[in-house]
């Protein structure tokens, strides 16, 4: 908390603590998503994400940054901190091949980087693949649902702010995206197959 208040009494403006929190976020998004696609993500891994993309953010906030430009300081975190990602997973050890099968026949996650766990479970014979055809892809729903979701809930983040400045009508705009993002979201949650 000590810490906070010192990062907090350093921001001069907004702004600032909105890029901060931008470079933070960006720098572990990747690598939380590279998880779903790939069984080598794991743990360890997903940590030192959150702990390079805060160093990598703090870099940017508190060097130089009229260096380079914002843009160009994002991609560059999310480039370090993805590397660093990848290579903790390549040296560490994986998660256990008990909890991937048992996520895997759970999930049914898509893409080749599964294909490993699945050559393994089917070699135990555990049956991995879903034969009842009950079972599709959530890819492309889930794709769906986290795009509305993120840009309902950045609508209303923006909403806020002009309403603070009073900006009606960005706020108006804002907030009608959000609802129309508000009333879609259910039918792609309904096209989710969750298993117990």
């Amino acid at each position: 908390m000590f810490a906070a208040c010192l990062l907090a009494l350093q921001m001069q403006d907004a702004l600032s603590n909105f890029k901060l929190m931008m470079q933070i976020g960006a720098g572990t998004g990747l690598v939380l998503i590279l998880r779903w696609f790939w069984w080598r993500i794991n743990a360890i891994a997903e940590i030192v994400a959150m702990i390079s993309s805060f160093g990598m953010a703090l870099f940017w906030h508190f060097g130089s940054p009229s260096l380079l430009p914002d843009w160009m300081q994002m991609l560059i975190g999310v480039g370090v901190t993805t590397g660093f990602s990848i290579v903790t997973a390549l040296m560490t050890a994986p998660t256990s091949e008990t909890r991937l099968s048992d996520f895997y026949r759970r999930v049914q996650p898509g893409g080749l980087g599964w294909q490993v766990v699945v050559e393994h479970g089917e070699h135990q014979r555990i049956q991995m693949k879903d034969v009842s055809g009950s079972r599709r892809s959530d890819i492309l729903p889930g794709v769906i649902c986290t795009i509305l979701s993120s840009i309902g809930i950045w609508a209303l983040i923006f909403a806020g702010g002009w309403l603070l400045y009073g900006r009606w009508v960005q706020s108006c705009v804002a907030i009608t995206i959000a609802v129309f993002c508000a009333i879609r979201l259910p039918e792609y949650i309904k096209k989710l197959k969750f298993l117990n």
